[in-house]
């Protein structure tokens, strides 16, 4: 167990760190991580992220790369109530950049968070298209993987009103093609909706 002065030590740093992130000052960065070793994967208290987390938030592809390279970052660390990785965290925010460093590091391109569903399923709810397509025709995620509760990135994205992803899908994005019917979608031959 960390003594009171270390704790306290490592607040402060974390703060530099989340400091150095938020004003994409990669000098404050690099030195600020020193030292740090698993404690890089802490959350910090005030936003309960990890540092990864917080760069992945604000879009700064350059701070997850050191952050990942340099101090050790963990991919699968979140420090987030709702479980969402810093890859989920991006495509949820449309940073385009980051999915693409992040998913350059991982095969896990379809890690579910909670019941809330993958990066695909966030970015189709959101409505970004350039991560969907970017996702499914580059990363290699899978459309099919539902959520917890059965909901896919289409209807999802149906759901919530995104009618550029619907027209992309329509019109064979990632192998989609519209079943006879119009309602349901076929994908390599299995239905679901």
């Amino acid at each position: 167990m960390p003594s009171e002065r270390e704790q306290r030590s490592r607040t402060i740093q974390r703060g530099r760190i989340m400091k150095a992130i938020s004003t994409a000052n990669y000098t404050l960065l690099r030195a600020s991580i020193v030292g740090m070793g698993s404690h890089i994967n802490d959350a910090e208290k005030t936003f309960n992220q990890t540092p990864l987390c917080a760069a992945a938030w604000t879009g700064n592809a350059e701070a997850c790369r050191i952050l990942v390279e340099e101090a050790g970052a963990s991919l699968s660390h979140t420090g987030l109530e709702n479980g969402a990785t810093p890859l989920i965290v991006a495509a949820e925010l449309g940073h385009l950049d980051v999915v693409r460093y992040l998913t350059s590091l991982t095969s896990k391109v379809d890690a579910m968070r909670a019941d809330r569903g993958n990066a695909l399923y966030t970015a189709a709810k959101m409505g970004h298209l350039d991560v969907v397509r970017y996702l499914l025709e580059e990363a290699g995620a899978h459309v099919d993987v539902p959520t917890q509760n059965g909901r896919t990135p289409i209807l999802v994205a149906a759901q919530e009103g995104h009618v550029d992803i619907l027209t992309y899908a329509g019109t064979g994005g990632a192998g989609l093609v519209p079943s006879a019917e119009g309602v349901e979608w076929e994908l390599n031959g299995s239905e679901w909706n």
